[in-house]
């Protein structure tokens, strides 16, 4: 819509430099008592003597194959401390080389492949690419017999692809609702027992004893074209989207960058980051926008996450214990601190959202991997909260037509899922990673970048299958108490797009709650739309990257002042007319603001066409903006518009007598007309000459025309005269 603005000239105090508008930012997080940021440890592996670690397989059977690699990294306690201005940075090197697993899923995959071989067979898949299955026999607490299935290269020497299943699993969904009885037929017919009822509707879980990669392969054919079934499938695992750290950056560079890496030697890009501390200006607090963590569980003790974990929620979909839902691997906690870690609490760190309720879902078990299974029981269960945004910073399965209903089931719903683009460094457009590469309009998919400005080496990428990058490499955030020395040092760095979703979950919450009546799609079309575009390495959509303050100001209703040129000599009352343009977007606008220098000079409500505003006169420019509030109570503000007041222009003065004159004399201002008869317009009794001379700047161009000649005097003494 636009408006006139009749601007009036007022009489008003002598103008001496720039009328300007300064915002005054808010007081950012207090990140630490006197900016001192505790000592953070951040263990690798685990050993005999530190049996747990923030990422260790926990009191798995995997310990064996973890402490007896000698690569994986040992990362020492880093401490930073500001003082008199300036940072004091302590590193401890690690103690051993750089890790050489990609990811949790590779390490997992060797640790397999080093178990004992079952069986083994080759073959080719539907599209003819030769196939490898491997059963293997692995100590493992939960699961003991694992098939691997590859996808190799046409020579058979490169493994392309690989997803791990559980040996004796399967997953079945009915069609419809299914007796007892019809079950039982089922389970002597297929020779299977059926395990566990699945939340989602009519899908169970079903085992059986023969192992045989014959038995695997039979049994999903068979079940796939009985009359009674809609899908049938392996359970596949899902792994968490981390990579193993070798360096602690004791800062949060996503949240703001300031182009200095405190620890080490990184070139860091200014502004690299998501913007959040503009957008903080708008909202902090997230509560209104219930989020569901899909990991590895939440501690829900932990001093920067307690209040903003909602344990009555939280379940554990990993173990027989539905209410163990308490983190012991560290990467559901570290995901829920970039969300959502308590901020200004002079502790630790801030997530996106200072304040936020994020329920634990456990999906992935203290190994840090989970089955098909736990995750579509997690998903199912979320679409039956309020929650209406979830992140999963997992994946590593294959393609699951259950997890498809399962999140068709929540973005139906109207949620959104911000998922992990995975670590790979693949080409998710040509390789897809699921759960990111589900066509779903609900999935918003996350690569990684570095604080570089570029994506990280590992992160997976893809012009149409992945969304949008956000920071994921060298990420400080919280890990459970149990996992450090006191809980005020439970802080660890972590990397992988793991790292990266989070943000962009925080900020969705955070727009959400500062927008509650958008849709999801609106929200998710507000994300993308509002996201910088750079030029990454690697292709990610045109390189979008996240900018929370754009997306905070996406939503607000716009306002544009049009430039104007000079105002000449105007006189007292005189008005002339600026043009604001304003834009609603998804609310109505209440009301609209016109500021000069910070004060409050004119306003309207949205119906209004003109506003009559006044502005002081003075030999200076009038600088003015507009605010525009929705009926939501989002604000924002126009661009600063100078008026530039020029009231003695092309007037040429006199020679100034720049002595004072003593004693009291009249001061007068007189005009003379084309008629040569003088007229008195001011006259006043001062005591000096610049006295004089400030009261006659004042009056004389409020009655200056292009007819007149002007002049002050005291006494006898001319001050100025001027002509046009």
């Amino acid at each position: 819509m636009k408006y006139t603005l009749r601007v009036g000239l007022a009489l008003g105090t002598l103008a001496v430099g720039m009328f300007l508008y300064l915002k005054l930012d808010r007081e950012l997080p207090s990140t630490g008592q006197n900016n001192k940021i505790s000592e953070i440890a951040a263990e690798e592996t685990i050993s005999s003597e530190n049996p747990v670690s923030p990422t260790s397989f926990a009191e798995s059977g995997f310990n064996r194959f973890v402490t007896e690699s000698s690569e994986e990294p040992r990362i020492q306690p880093v401490r930073i401390e500001q003082a008199n201005g300036s940072r004091k940075v302590e590193v401890r090197k690690p103690t051993s080389p750089k890790p050489r697993f990609a990811s949790l899923k590779d390490k997992h995959l060797a640790y397999l492949r080093d178990s004992e071989v079952l069986e083994s067979k080759e073959g080719f898949d539907r599209d003819g690419n030769p196939t490898r299955a491997t059963l293997v026999r692995a100590n493992h607490k939960s699961f003991q017999n694992f098939i691997i299935r590859d996808t190799l290269s046409a020579d058979k020497t490169e493994v392309k692809q690989s997803y791990v299943y559980i040996a004796n699993h399967l997953l079945v969904q009915f069609k419809d609702t299914i007796a007892d009885d019809d079950i039982r037929e089922f389970e002597v017919k297929h020779g299977i027992k059926k395990s566990k009822n699945l939340l989602q509707e009519n899908t169970y879980l079903f085992e059986y004893q023969d192992l045989g990669l014959a038995k695997q392969d039979r049994l999903e054919e068979e079940t796939a074209i009985d009359p009674l079934v809609a899908y049938s499938t392996g359970n596949s695992l899902s792994y968490s989207t981390r990579v193993p750290n070798d360096t602690l950056y004791n800062t949060l560079w996503g949240l703001a960058n300031n182009g200095q890496d405190p620890i080490g030697d990184t070139p860091f890009t200014p502004d690299m980051d998501i913007q959040a501390d503009a957008a903080w200006e708008n909202l902090t607090d997230c509560s209104n926008t219930i989020v569901a963590v899909l990991d590895t569980g939440i501690d829900p003790n932990h001093p920067d996450l307690k209040d903003n974990v909602l344990p009555g929620l939280s379940r554990d979909y990993s173990s027989a214990n539905i209410d163990d839902f308490i983190d012991r691997q560290a990467h559901g906690t570290h995901v829920a601190g970039t969300i959502g870690a308590l901020g200004d609490n002079q502790l630790g760190i801030t997530g996106v959202c200072w304040k936020a309720q994020i329920i634990a879902v456990k999906v992935l078990g203290d190994e840090g991997f989970g089955t098909s299974e736990m995750i579509i029981n997690g998903l199912t269960y979320v679409s039956q909260t309020n929650a209406k945004l979830m992140n999963l910073s997992l994946g590593g399965g294959p393609p699951s037509q259950l997890e498809v209903n399962a999140i068709a089931t929540n973005t139906s719903a109207g949620k959104l899922l911000v998922i992990a683009a995975g670590n790979e460094n693949n080409d998710n457009d040509l390789q897809p990673a699921y759960p990111a590469s589900y066509e779903d309009p609900g999935i918003i998919s996350v690569a990684a970048l570095h604080g570089g400005g570029d994506l990280a080496v590992f992160s997976n990428f893809g012009q149409t299958s992945v969304d949008i990058a956000a920071p994921g490499q060298d990420i400080v955030s919280t890990i459970p108490t149990s996992l450090a020395p006191s809980p005020n040092e439970a802080y660890a760095p972590l990397s992988g797009t793991s790292m990266a979703s989070p943000h962009v979950a925080g900020a969705v919450a955070l727009f959400w709650s500062y927008a509650p009546d958008l849709t999801a799609q609106e929200v998710k079309a507000e994300l993308l739309a509002s996201s910088v575009t750079g030029n990454f390495s690697k292709a990610v959509n045109n390189s979008r990257s996240m900018d929370l303050n754009a997306f905070m100001d996406a939503v607000k209703a716009k306002a544009t002042i049009q430039e104007v040129g000079d105002v000449i000599r105007p006189t007292r009352g005189s008005t002339f007319s600026l043009s604001l343009q304003t834009e609603e977007k998804y609310a109505p606008i209440q009301k609209i603001e016109i500021f000069h220098d910070e004060e409050l000079i004119g306003e309207s409500s949205g119906g209004a066409t003109s506003i009559d505003i006044d502005v002081p006169l003075g030999f200076a420019e009038a600088e003015v903006f507009a605010r525009v509030t929705d009926t939501q109570g989002r604000q924002f503000e126009s661009q600063l518009i100078a008026l530039d007041i020029d009231l003695n222009k092309d007037l040429t003065f006199g020679d100034v007598n720049a002595l004072s004159l003593a004693g009291s004399a009249s001061c007068k201002l007189v005009r003379v007309d084309g008629d040569g008869q003088e007229e008195v317009l001011y006259q006043a009794s001062v005591s000096d000459k610049r006295s004089c001379q400030k009261l006659c700047d004042i009056v004389g161009p409020l009655v200056f025309s292009t007819k007149s000649e002007i002049q002050c005097s005291q006494g006898s003494t001319v001050i100025y005269q001027g002509k046009n």
